[in-house]
C-alpha cells in the first residue's frame, strides 16, 4: 500500500501532509503551529482582539507597547503581511534599542511567523535562525527548543528533508537535556512526519514508537491515543495488518473512554479501510458507517467525504452499483462543499492583495509624477521671465493631465487584463473542483501519467493560485489549550 491510500485521523499525523499537522491536538501540536508556540514562549501573550490592542496601542510606550506591537505581528500574520511585518519591525527596533532580549526575540518569532504564512520561507528562515540564537543567550531550554522545531517545519516546506531532520534532532536533543517530555515527543514526532513523507517507513516507525513511549510517560489520553494512531498507520502503509489492526483498536479504545468523538470518526475509517483491503466485508461496513455516522453528527466534513468514498467503494464490491454510486455522488458533492468554500477564499484573498498592490502602485506613480512636476516647475520659474509664468504654469497643467490620463488609461488596461486573468484562474480553480483522481487521505492528485502530487503543488502548476497558511480559531483555541498544558 501507498502512504496516499491513507486517511488521517483527527488526531494523526500525516494525511493531506502539511495542513492536517494542524489538527493534531496531542503532543504533536502542528508543525505550522510550532513557530507560534516559540513566539509566545518567552512569555503568556495576549491574545486580545487587534482592534482592541490598536485602541491601546495609540496611547502606549516603552515595553508595554514592544509588548503590544508584538501581539499585532502575531495577529496580523495570516491576514496582512505588510501591516504584520510592520509591527514586527518596529518591535524588534523599540526591544533591542532598550536591550530587551526577551522581547527581541518574541520580535524575531512574529517576523519569522509572518514570513511563513506568506511562503517566504527564506525569509522566515533567516528570522527563525536569529530567534534560535536569541533563545540560546537567553538559555530558554523550551524556547529553543520549539524554534528549532519551527526552523525544522520551515526546511520541510522547502523539501529539504536533510536540513529538517537536523533541525528536528537538535530540538529533540535539547529537549531530552531539559527534561521537556512535550517537547521530546513533539520532535520524535516531527522526525516521524519527515520521514515518512520521504516514505522511509521503517525509520518514521521507528521514532513513533519512541514517541509512543513518551506518550506513554506523560499520559496525556489524546496524545496517547495519536501517538498509538500514528504507529498504526505505518503498519498498515507496511501491510503488517495484524500489528495495525492492534494499535488502531488500542487507539480507539482511549478515544472512546475519553470521549474524542472526531477522533473516533476517523480511526473507525481507517479501519474500514483495511478491513476492505483485507475483504472482510462485514467488518469493513461496520466501521465504515460507525465513521460516516459520528462524522456526520460532528459535521466533520473531511472525515464524512472519505466514509462516502470508502462506502462507494464497499458497495461496488458487493456489486451494488446504485448504493455505491449514491455514496460515490454524497462524497463529491462533500468534496465540492468542502474546496469551493477553500477556493473561494483564496480567490477573494487574491483579490484583496491584488487591489491593494494596483492602489498602492498607483500611488507611488503619482506621487513620483508630483515630484518631478514640482522640480519642472521650479527650474522653469528661474529660467524664465516672471510675465511668463501663468502661461507656464498651465502648460504644465496640461502635460500634467494628459500624463495622469496615460496612466489611468494604461492602468485601466492592465487591471481589464489582469482581472481577465483573475477570471480564467478562477475558472481553472473551478475545474478543479470536478472529478479528479485524488487521495481520500493525504490528498495528492493523480496526473494523466499516473504520478501523484501535492494539492498545492498541483494547483500551482495548474492554475495561478498561490497558497497562504493559517490557523482557524478552532485550531487556535487547541494550540492555546496545549500551550497551558506545556
Amino acid at each position: 500500500m501507498h502512504v496516499t491510500q491513507l486517511r488521517t485521523s483527527a488526531s494523526g499525523t500525516i494525511g493531506w501532509m502539511f495542513p492536517l499537522l494542524l489538527r493534531q491536538r496531542s503532543l504533536l501540536l502542528g508543525a505550522f503551529a510550532t513557530i507560534f508556540l516559540a513566539t509566545v514562549a518567552f512569555a503568556d501573550n495576549s491574545q486580545t482582539d487587534s482592534a482592541n490592542l490598536r485602541d491601546r496601542l495609540a496611547e502606549s510606550s516603552g515595553p508595554e507597547r514592544t509588548e503590544i506591537l508584538i501581539d499585532l505581528a502575531e495577529l496580523t500574520s495570516t491576514t496582512s503581511l505588510t501591516q504584520s511585518l510592520a509591527y514586527g519591525h518596529e518591535a524588534l527596533t523599540l526591544a533591542r534599542s532598550a536591550g530587551d532580549s526577551t522581547a527581541t526575540g518574541q520580535s524575531l518569532c512574529a517576523l519569522s511567523q509572518a514570513h511563513f504564512y506568506a511562503c517566504q520561507y527564506d525569509k522566515s528562515l533567516a528570522f527563525g535562525l536569529q530567534a534560535a540564537r536569541v533563545a540560546e543567550y537567553l538559555g530558554k531550554p523550551k524556547f529553543q527548543v520549539q524554534v528549532l522545531n519551527a526552523l525544522g517545519t520551515i526546511s520541510q516546506k522547502q523539501y529539504r528533508f536533510e536540513a529538517a531532520a537536523t533541525h528536528y534532532g537538535l530540538a529533540l536533543d535539547a529537549a531530552r537535556r531539559a527534561n521537556d517530555k512535550l517537547g521530546e515527543a513533539r520532535n520524535l514526532n516531527s522526525l516521524g512526519v519527515n520521514a515518512w513523507y520521504q516514505e522511509d517507513y521503517e525509520l518514521a516507525l521507528e521514532f513513533y514508537k519512541k514517541g509512543l513511549v513518551v506518550q506513554m510517560e506523560l499520559g496525556d489520553p489524546v496524545g496517547l491515543s495519536a501517538a498509538l494512531n500514528n504507529v498504526a498507520m505505518i503498519h498498515h502503509i507496511r501491510e503488517e495488518y495484524a500489528e495495525a489492526i492492534d494499535f488502531y483498536e488500542q487507539s480507539l479504545a482511549i478515544k472512546r473512554q475519553n470521549d474524542l468523538t472526531g477522533a473516533i470518526a476517523a480511526t473507525l475509517g481507517n479501519l474500514g479501510e483495511l478491513y476492505l483491503e483485507l475483504e472482510q466485508y462485514p467488518a469493513a461496513l461496520k466501521n465504515l458507517e460507525g465513521s460516516r455516522d459520528l462524522a456526520a453528527k460532528n459535521n466533520a466534513e473531511d472525515v464524512l467525504k472519505n466514509s462516502y468514498y470508502s462506502l462507494a467503494t464497499y458497495y461496488e464490491k458487493m456489486g451494488d452499483h446504485a448504493v455505491a454510486l449514491d455514496n460515490y455522488k454524497l462524497g463529491a458533492e462533500m468534496e465540492h462543499k468542502i474546496y469551493s468554500a477553500r477556493n473561494a477564499s483564496i480567490i477573494a484573498e487574491m483579490q484583496a492583495k491584488y487591489d491593494a498592490e494596483i492602489k498602492n502602485s498607483e500611488i507611488e506613480r503619482l506621487n513620483l509624477a508630483n515630484g518631478r512636476a514640482e522640480q519642472d516647475l521650479a527650474s522653469q520659474r528661474q529660467a524664465r521671465d516672471r510675465t511668463l509664468v501663468g502661461l507656464l504654469l498651465m502648460t504644465a497643467m496640461a502635460i500634467s493631465l494628459a500624463a495622469l490620463y496615460r496612466r489611468q488609461a494604461a492602468a485601466h488596461r492592465r487591471v481589464s487584463t489582469q482581472a481577465q486573468e483573475l477570471a480564467e484562474a478562477a475558472s481553472k480553480i473551478d475545474a478543479l473542483t470536478k472529478l479528479l483522481p485524488i487521495c481520500a487521505n493525504c490528498k495528492m492528485i493523480r496526473d494523466q501519467g499516473g504520478q501523484w502530487h501535492q494539492l498545492e503543488s498541483y494547483l500551482t502548476r495548474h492554475t495561478e493560485v498561490t497558497f497562504t497558511h493559517g490557523i482557524c480559531p478552532g485550531c487556535s483555541a487547541t494550540i492555546l489549550e496545549e500551550m497551558a498544558k506545556t
